[in-house]
């Protein structure tokens, strides 16, 4: 999950979820609210429920949950990671077209 929120501004809790071959989205973004709902709390359910190829990636094969959060916060690409230190450079692109 990515808090877009920043210092004084309210934001958006955004969950971005890669599924199997199949699975039907709808299906399966109810049963994540309704899980979350009911394990943490209804503040814990995400405004935006988002299906994705692939979750980005460094070298090391760490996720890259900072540079995706200053992606949807407008800084380009190129200052916000950088593309050698990826090891999927490619799965950006989804969060840049937003």
């Amino acid at each position: 999950m990515i808090d877009t929120s920043a210092a004084g501004v309210e934001g958006k809790l955004l969950l971005y979820v890669v599924l199997r071959a199949g699975a039907p989205f709808d299906d399966v973004a109810a049963e994540l609210r309704q899980l979350i709902r009911r394990e943490l709390s209804p503040r814990h359910v995400p405004d935006v429920i988002a299906e994705i190829d692939e979750v980005p990636r460094t070298q090391n094969g760490k996720k890259c949950e900072v540079p995706v959060k200053r992606v949807l916060a407008g800084v380009p690409l190129d200052q916000a990671v950088s593309e050698g230190a990826l090891k999927n450079p490619a799965a950006m692109r989804v969060f840049v077209d937003q």
